[in-house]
């Protein structure tokens, strides 16, 4: 004879990943006329251990749904800008993670580290930008379960022009002036003309 074992009701790993069963086989059989009798039982007994496999039911979170982050225009190619962070609570390859970064405009001056998430200048066009700048990115972070969950996170980055100051200017480089011992202390005698701006 054979006895099955059915799933009666919905598990979840998270409650264990091992389940004990102990099943009993009983008979009632009788030597004497090959007949079944009751109160008659013969027992075996067999422990089946269940392993629960981990489902990959858990979507990637991230730590903050909304990044945003100002830096100037002279940062260097490769430099970092940001850090996103995911996780998943799925385990083994369902809660593993990989990023990926999505520019719409497609103007492509920043790259994501897809392991760590770090995002990073991607090339030297930012050291251009003579007015402030927005970017508006979105980020993927998705699992490597079959089949996978993402989530997706905002990032946006405010490249700050860089703004090349000058030192004041005096109209006159060298003046002469007089002062006679008798001037009344604190008053504005001899007003001093400079200038003073910068660029962008």
């Amino acid at each position: 004879m054979i006895g099955e074992v059915i799933l009666l009701r919905k598990i979840s790993r998270d409650d264990g990943e091992y389940r004990t069963l102990t099943i009993n086989a009983t008979d009632t059989y009788s030597p004497r006329d090959d007949t079944l009798l009751p109160g008659n039982q013969n027992v075996g007994i067999c422990t089946v251990t269940v392993k629960v496999e981990d489902a990959n039911d858990k979507n990637p979170v991230f730590a903050i749904s909304s990044y945003k982050v100002d830096i100037p225009s002279v940062k260097r190619v490769g430099e970092p800008v940001i850090r996103v962070v995911a996780y998943d609570n799925d385990l083994d390859a369902n809660g593993e993670i990989y990023y990926k970064l999505f520019d719409p405009t497609r103007a492509s001056n920043f790259q994501i580290n897809s392991v760590t998430g770090d995002i990073s200048v991607k090339n030297s066009a930012l050291a251009k930008i003579r007015v402030d700048t927005k970017y508006n990115l979105v980020v993927t972070a998705t699992d490597r379960g079959s089949p996978p969950r993402s989530s997706n996170a905002s990032v946006t980055i405010t490249v700050l022009a860089n703004s090349v100051k000058k030192p004041p200017v005096f109209v006159q480089s060298q003046t002469n002036i007089s002062v006679h011992e008798n001037y009344v202390l604190g008053l504005n005698y001899f007003p001093l003309f400079f200038s003073a701006h910068s660029e962008k």
